[in-house]
């Protein structure tokens, strides 16, 4: 094998050779004055136990380092494994946000549609339209179709709203839970704020609930039910209603009693598009 001598020579510099076996190629140097060989003489035929024969090729052409390619096919099914455990790991941070961001109380946080027990008839229709509005959320969401649960108290209206809450949020799904008191102290508390880019507005706050796929709205009817309450809770369900948003109401009240908090257009507006009350009339589970 001969080589054209260059003396002194630098990083990357050039040199014609020749191989006995495969004639001329450019040999270049590679730092420490050593040069490279032929690279076809560099290649050899390597066996994957998955894939069969490939050829490797010396990663550092010279005599000093031995480290060779390995098989492409198997290198390339790692990358993909590696590129789907890095979108899944992104996906479970954007879920486990969501459910963070869904506000659930803790005392509610635990429960599941799955834990809760049935014994009446009412309480098997409950549950049976609370999994119909988790499974078939998309066709809910899509005609705006809202939800009540009112009756009793201790029936598990708030279990279960907040149970299709996380659900909901567990899909991906951004909702968020109030109770009526929070959601007026929320609202009032921007009042009167400087405008920045960093404080919390009353239109920016109104913007994201408008922008959650499912509000849940709890305690209506232990408020005040001032005419600034209903104004202010009129506001929001109007903007839901408008950009074709359900809202999931929970209340103590009876039907009729609702219209005294939300007004006779917000409750009318609750049943449309087939919206449901479901109508908790068994004892308390609590006892």
């Amino acid at each position: 094998m001969e080589l054209t001598e260059i003396k002194n020579p630098t990083f990357g510099a050039c040199r014609g050779g020749m191989c006995e076996k495969h004639g001329a190629f450019v040999s270049k140097c590679g730092g420490f004055g050593e040069w490279t060989d032929c690279p076809r003489c560099l290649e050899r035929d390597v066996t994957c136990e998955k894939h069969g024969t490939f050829v490797s090729e010396h990663l550092f052409p010279s005599e000093t380092y031995a480290c060779w390619t390995r098989c492409q096919k198997c290198a390339e099914e790692e990358r993909l494994k590696s590129q789907e455990t890095q979108k899944r790991q992104m996906r479970e941070q954007h879920i486990a946000s969501l459910v963070r961001a869904a506000s659930i109380p803790d005392r509610f946080y635990p429960k599941t549609l799955a834990d809760y027990k049935t014994t009446t008839d009412g309480e098997r229709v409950a549950l049976s339209v609370a999994k119909n509005y988790v499974e078939e959320f998309a066709d809910h969401l899509a005609a705006a179709r809202c939800l009540v649960f009112c009756g009793c108290l201790g029936t598990g209206k708030t279990h279960l709203a907040c149970a299709i809450a996380k659900s909901l949020a567990q899909s991906g799904r951004p909702t968020r839970y109030f109770t009526v008191q929070e959601l007026i102290r929320s609202l009032r508390a921007t009042w009167g704020r400087p405008t920045s880019e960093a404080s919390e507005t009353e239109s920016r706050l109104l913007q994201r609930l408008g922008a959650l796929e499912l509000l849940v709205l709890d305690e209506v009817g232990v408020q005040f039910g001032t005419e600034a309450e209903r104004t202010q809770l009129t506001e929001v369900m109007d903007l839901r209603y408008r950009d074709m948003k359900p809202t999931l109401v929970v209340s103590n009240c009876e039907r009729e009693e609702l219209k005294k908090y939300l007004g006779d257009r917000i409750v009318d507006r609750l049943r449309e598009n087939g919206g449901k009350f479901v109508i908790f009339d068994w004892p308390s589970r609590r006892v």
